[in-house]
């Protein structure tokens, strides 16, 4: 039983990351998006730019890690 207590975890947390990364601007694919939002923030320090750009590398390396 531990392999399907792992896989219930395992979809328990992504499902909790996706309802995360569903209040950013842009999905997590959009690296464009989240690069032009990292310049932004470095040219004017608009926190609220990097509040979104911190919250999109967490879900990114997260879901990184869940898959993998």
């Amino acid at each position: 039983m531990p392999t399907y207590r792992m896989l219930m975890s395992y979809k328990t947390e992504l499902s909790s990351l996706e309802v995360l990364a569903a209040g950013l601007p842009f999905r997590l694919d959009e690296a464009d998006r989240v690069n032009e939002a990292f310049a932004s923030y470095m040219l004017a320090g608009l926190k609220q730019q990097k509040v979104v750009v911190d919250l999109w590398t967490y879900c990114f390396v997260r879901r990184y890690f869940l898959i993998k």
